[in-house]
């Protein structure tokens, strides 16, 4: 059985004070060591995991300087920490999977054969294997729903080319990049999921440069390192048509009764629990515990009970009053659902961690759009608004303070945009959409 592991070789020291970080085989009574052309000193070295410390102070960015032939221009890589691990992760995926291919066939291996695979192999990186790495530096540094981003990404990439594993990174250039592109177009993918296949793409190339495993003379976007008629993302990406549900309908289905279905009756509820919390979305909801729910003291003195919460999309932290209405949903919740652990609503009822919650939170996620749509059927919703789904919560909380006059300031507050300005073209992307219906049956 042979053991793979990244180490600080202490028995060389460099010029600089550094150690070098060496890849460490052993099989059977034989060890070998393997440069990576990477080093550390003992404090930025976590023995531990086999990474580099993640801490900045220890482990600060440094700026690497490239001279472009091609346009004579020095062009600047921030590298830091992250990057140095996902390369690290990058070797020791390649690694393993020799010793595995060699397992496999079965091969009585050596590891002078290891050697000449393992030079092979670092010297043309499979673009594969890199996704593969980036996913675990994802893990690594708790990005778990972007891990779980280019988890899907590989299995698009795999649809559209059976050999994909077996590509080496120059070989995503332009033309592989267009076809994919088209490949997407004819599956039916819109505009915006497409660019956000390309960033993804982009995102792995530019940092396989950075890293020094990558071409710059292939690269498919833009002209970034002195190419032209590059692909251009920008292209890919269309304002999402955002929808609410009118008051006269929202009404209607606040006030609907589902008799004995109280998988509709829950759906309902978990519904105006978003809309109520200012249009709270799917996973922070699905997060709340009751730890959330706080006491603070007001501006004029009075004691207030609250919903606190760091919203998962951009990590604010956000203060919700518990209303009246809030409250009795709560309620609704506590006297006729069961409740997992501490949570405040019945969504997550296994004892997941990391990327198997979030799955599971993705999974009722779709069975709770399922029932809403159920919903929109049995209350006969015209079709524009018989697609419904979380999302319409959020939106048409918006539209409901606009069509109550509130003050645009309050709304962003409530919103939790950054600025008016942000609020204002969200509001009036609805505006545009009723502008259209004027019109209707007008004669």
């Amino acid at each position: 059985m042979a053991s793979i592991k990244a180490i600080l070789y202490k028995g060389k020291k460099l010029s600089d004070g550094t150690y070098p970080i060496m890849l460490c085989l052993r099989k059977g009574t034989e060890t070998r060591r393997f440069s990576l052309k990477l080093k550390a000193t003992p404090k930025q070295w976590d023995n531990t995991t086999g990474l580099f410390n993640q801490d900045k102070r220890v482990n600060p960015d440094e700026i690497h300087e490239v001279h472009d032939e091609r346009t004579n221009r020095i062009i600047k890589h921030k590298v830091g920490y992250k990057e140095k691990n996902a390369l690290l992760n990058s070797h020791l995926l390649n690694a393993q999977r020799i010793v595995a291919k060699f397992d496999d066939e079965k091969k009585d291996w050596t590891v002078s054969m290891f050697a000449s695979e393992f030079s092979r192999r670092t010297t043309h990186v499979k673009f594969s294997d890199f996704i593969n790495s980036w996913i675990i530096h994802c893990r690594d540094t708790g990005k778990v729903k972007t891990g779980i981003l280019y988890q899907e990404l590989v299995h698009k990439l795999g649809m559209y080319d059976k050999g994909v594993r077996s590509r080496d990174i120059p070989d995503i250039d332009r033309k592989w990049v267009q076809g994919f592109i088209d490949y997407c177009a004819r599956q039916g993918n819109q505009p915006n999921t497409i660019g956000i296949y390309l960033r993804h793409i982009r995102t792995l190339l530019n940092e396989a440069i950075k890293q020094g495993i990558g071409s710059k003379e292939s690269y498919p976007f833009s002209d970034k390192y002195g190419g032209s008629g590059g692909i251009k993302i920008s292209k890919y990406k269309s304002e999402t048509r955002k929808r609410f549900i009118p008051v006269e309908y929202l009404s209607k289905l606040k006030n609907a009764s589902f008799g004995e279905d109280l998988h509709l009756e829950r759906a309902q509820h978990l519904f105006f629990f978003s809309f109520y919390s200012f249009g709270m979305n799917w996973l922070d909801m699905a997060l709340l515990k009751k730890r959330n729910i706080v006491q603070i003291v007001t501006n004029e003195g009075n004691l207030k009970d609250v919903i606190t919460y760091s919203r998962s999309k951009t990590k604010k932290s956000y203060t919700i009053p518990l209303s009246q209405e809030l409250a009795a949903e709560l309620n609704w919740f506590k006297n006729n659902t069961l409740l997992f652990k501490d949570y405040l609503l019945p969504i997550i009822d296994k004892d997941y961690t990391g990327e198997n919650l979030l799955e599971h939170v993705k999974s009722k996620r779709r069975r709770f759009s399922l029932a809403l749509k159920k919903i929109a059927q049995q209350l006969e919703f015209p079709p524009a608004i018989s697609d419904l789904s979380s999302y319409f919560a959020r939106h048409s909380f918006a539209m409901a303070l606009r069509q109550k006059g509130r003050n645009i300031d309050v709304i962003q507050a409530a919103l939790g945009h950054s600025s008016p300005e942000t609020t204002k073209a969200y509001l009036d992307s609805f505006d545009t959409e009723t502008m259209e219906t004027l019109t209707t049956n007008l004669l």
